[in-house]
């Protein structure tokens, strides 16, 4: 199956402005969006622990009636998947729909993600030790070459940014601290590693640039993709690396093994990685595999986008995952950039029943705006993540227990990622300009 691959990447300055600006995606690309939601950002003062700006009793009070339980939807997905494929609704067409499998979680929930958090110690020793790993702690001179992005600090009168080294006393914390040079990479947030490149890309090439550009994906170009597509389309697939031929699903291997092991923090309890999309490209005369991520929470996975940024419309702004990891060679992962799996989840409410397929499809078909005509191409359960950008704190991750619907809006020509709230049925969405297929 041939996809056409379009090429964007998440804003990043120096590869180090992400701690300073707060948010981890921007809008700098020419994909637009917009998103729908009812849920109230109320602030209260009785919140659940922890303490959230979000309004859990608000959401408790519009939680629907005539839910079904999770293991009556399990038992009847199969059933109800042949329905909705076969009738007729005016706003939504699943008839080519491909479903995801129904997950075995007995229950679904409404989350709040916390920062892992980490100290000027273990933000200074995670580079020492990384370098090490890397092979090159002789080359860098960590005094001078490790800085800081920090809003205690700010720059200097030159407008760069401190040494870490020089101001660990000043700092509260040791997110910002990042080596940005050619030889290779780093990015510290508050969960660990946020990016990094051990530089062979960018030698491979013969490169002078930053080996930042390694992890942001932008050493190699649209035209030199290969192949592109859904990882179980492409797993069994072989190409020549540096190191000789590998298969896509060796490489996998490698990635989601890298990660199982912490960077530096280990995995959050309940979650693991998926490797949910492929690009192979060219690096002159081999190929390299890019893996594109994302999280299982309890056996249910958090929507994805690629990473890219994009343009929305209203205030709920889409805070999906993003993980890209590079492959180059049988030595594991060179390069990677995108979410921590030590960031914190914790559960504001929990249920066993939830709105089931079927009872999805007519509730889209009443409650979807004029302006949409959706052709679903892919469907499932998952937890979407967004920030309110109205909120007293608009950097609180919310997570919400969803249907996604992942498909082409026909009105406009457009793409469109839709998520059905199972509790509560609050709409939320995005829409993104299709690439012209080959």
């Amino acid at each position: 199956m041939h996809r056409n691959y379009r090429k964007v990447r998440w804003f990043m300055v120096g590869a180090a402005l992400l701690c300073l600006m707060g948010f981890a995606a921007c809008a700098t690309s020419d994909q637009e969006g917009e998103t729908v939601s009812e849920v109230s950002t109320d602030s209260i003062e009785d919140a659940d622990s922890p303490d959230t700006v979000f309004s859990v009793e608000d959401y408790q009070e519009k939680i629907l009636r005539d839910l079904t339980p999770i293991s009556v939807c399990r038992e009847q997905y199969d059933t109800e998947i042949e329905t909705v494929r076969h009738s007729e609704y005016s706003r939504i067409n699943f008839e080519n729909c491909e479903f995801d499998s129904f997950p075995e979680s007995e229950d679904m929930k409404l989350l709040v993600a916390e920062d892992h958090g980490i100290t000027v110690e273990e933000s200074w020793d995670t580079i020492e030790n990384w370098l090490e790993s890397i092979g090159k702690k002789s080359e860098i001179d960590m005094e001078t070459e490790v800085k800081v992005v920090s809003t205690e600090l700010g720059v200097d009168a030159g407008g760069n940014y401190y040494t870490f080294y020089n101001h660990m006393s000043e700092l509260s914390s040791g997110e910002g601290a990042f080596i940005d040079n050619n030889l290779c990479h780093i990015q510290i947030t508050s969960g660990g590693i946020y990016s990094m490149s051990d530089g062979k890309i960018t030698e491979y090439l013969g490169s002078t640039s930053s080996a930042a550009m390694d992890a942001l994906g932008y050493s190699y170009s649209e035209e030199d993709v290969v192949a592109y597509g859904s990882y179980s389309e492409l797993a069994n697939e072989k190409y020549e690396l540096a190191s000789g031929e590998m298969t896509v699903e060796e490489g996998a291997e490698m990635v989601l093994e890298y990660f199982r092991q912490g960077t530096p923090f280990p995995p959050e309890e309940g979650v693991e990685n998926e490797i949910a999309e492929v690009c192979v490209f060219k690096l002159k005369d081999i190929y390299a595999y890019e893996y594109i991520m994302r999280r299982i929470y309890d056996g249910i996975p958090l929507a994805y986008m690629q990473t890219g940024s994009y343009q929305i419309n209203g205030d709920v702004f889409p805070a999906c995952d993003n993980k890209n990891a590079y492959v180059m060679d049988d030595s594991g992962v060179t390069a990677f950039s995108g979410y921590n799996e030590a960031e914190k989840m914790t559960t504001l409410y929990s249920e066993k029943e939830i709105i089931g397929l079927e009872d999805l499809a007519v509730f889209l078909d009443e409650k979807l705006a004029s302006q949409l005509n959706i052709k679903a191409e892919t469907a499932g359960l998952v937890y979407y993540a967004v920030n309110f950008l109205d909120s007293e704190d608009p950097e609180e991750k919310i997570i919400f227990p969803c249907w996604e619907i992942r498909g082409v809006n026909q009105i406009k020509n457009e793409g469109i990622r839709l998520y059905v709230d199972v509790f509560t049925g609050d709409i939320y969405y995005y829409t993104y300009r299709l690439d012209t297929e080959e």
